[in-house]
């Protein structure tokens, strides 16, 4: 498969309800060294949209000093911010990482945005979407937005004729799927298992992919940590297999693939061929210190590495 360069740069809008200050403490030789990123699915989406050529506008809340440095920072990743200022002041999240494992010192306190708050997020995604190529939706806990939220915004976004993509899950996936349809819906077996399916093999998975894709998911990515992805296009489904890489932080590679899969699709591929590159992207992440990063060129190389392999049902 050829990962061709789409002819125009597609702009891509990422909803991003939860976007937080990344502070990480490592150790370069023998000295301890701070780093400071933004943080978030968003933010790691719209960061492996642009390495991959796209034209990515974070919408997000922002407040407080955490939030200030944060809107100062996307500019150096290329990443357009649409920023709704809100009273509650933007988390901030403390790593770690001297002993070369990833310890959290201050966990993510999730804000809560009052109702006009909440408003004023909704209408600038929209109106952002609207002139977008393609649509990223992530979610936030409950008192970000609300859940029906989710719903009203695949609706109208449908209605214009505006590709959704979504890596969601729980109550914010359900209003998505009760108002509107996806493009391709990326979720983790983890993250199925915590809203009460029962998913304990793959053919389990592959019945999960196939429900969603009933219930309005034109493709359906299922991620199952270090075992093959499951994806059902249609009635169609595969075994996605990246190339085996030695990790050095797994953490991002669905947040990567997510975006790889955008992209792809923007760009023109068919949905296998973009969950190719979404897997290659995804891959190219885990080599890397650095959530949402990689080389387009190495993804590329990535790509045609990826096997997909179709999934043949046992008969009784």
């Amino acid at each position: 498969m050829e990962v061709a360069a789409a002819r125009t740069v597609p702009a891509c809008v990422v909803l991003g309800p939860l976007l937080f200050l990344t502070v990480t403490i490592e150790l370069e030789g023998e000295r301890p060294r701070v780093h400071l990123h933004p943080g978030g699915q968003g933010f790691w989406i719209a960061r492996m949209i642009r390495q991959l050529g796209g034209a990515p506008t974070l919408v997000a809340p922002i407040g407080g000093e955490a939030g200030d440095v944060v809107a100062a920072m996307l500019p150096g990743w290329e990443i357009g911010l649409d920023a709704v200022r809100t009273s509650a002041a933007s988390p901030t999240q403390i790593h770690d990482r001297r002993s070369g494992e990833r310890v959290e010192v201050v966990a993510i306190e999730t804000p809560e945005l009052d109702r006009h708050e909440a408003d004023d997020l909704y209408a600038a995604a929209l109106k952002c979407s609207l002139a977008a190529d393609a649509v990223v939706i992530t979610a936030a806990p409950e008192g970000v937005l609300p859940q029906d939220a989710y719903g009203r915004l695949v609706h109208d976004l449908n209605a214009q004729d505006i590709r959704v993509f979504a890596d969601v899950h729980g109550p914010a996936l359900d209003a998505i799927l009760e108002q509107g349809t996806l493009d391709v819906l990326k979720v983790s077996e983890d993250d199925l298992r915590s809203d009460g399916w029962t998913i304990e093999s793959e053919r389990e998975s592959v019945e999960a992919a196939r429900e969603l894709v009933h219930r309005g998911a034109g493709a359906v990515v299922i991620s199952r940590g270090g075992e093959p992805a499951i994806a059902a296009v249609g009635e169609q489904v595969v075994r996605v297999h990246p190339p085996t890489l030695a990790e050095v932080d797994h953490a991002g590679a669905g947040d990567s693939m997510s975006a790889g899969i955008t992209v792809g699709r923007v760009s023109g591929l068919d949905p296998l061929d973009a969950i190719r590159l979404g897997a290659a992207a995804g891959a190219g992440n885990v080599i890397r210190r650095g959530l949402g990063s990689g080389s387009s060129e190495l993804i590329a190389e990535l790509a045609r590495l990826v096997e997909i392999e179709n999934v043949r049902e046992r008969r009784a």
